[in-house]
């Protein structure tokens, strides 16, 4: 995951921190909760797009449509059997 920004000029800090199970847990964790983001993983009828949005933000499909340019009916967010597919097969 970090070879994507660094190849696209975007800055950021790794902060090591205790495991958690959601977003919100992760940027409590941190400290910074306002400077914590994840990541969620999209599904168009033509691929598999990354998303990263602050941590405590909703994703709105509406304007992620409009940010990969498809048709709002055509994004969702993929699910965990996409996801298992997908980046199996990757590695």
């Amino acid at each position: 995951m970090k070879s994507y920004p660094h190849a696209h000029g975007v800055s950021f800090d790794v902060i090591g921190h205790a495991r958690s199970e959601s977003a919100a847990a992760e940027a409590d964790a941190t400290q910074i909760p306002e400077q914590t983001a994840k990541t969620v993983v999209l599904r168009t009828s033509a691929s598999y797009r990354l998303a990263v949005i602050g941590a405590s933000d909703r994703l709105d499909l509406r304007k992620a449509a409009e940010a990969v340019v498809v048709p709002q009916v055509d994004v969702r967010l993929a699910t965990e059997a996409d996801r298992r597919l997908t980046f199996l097969s990757m590695r």
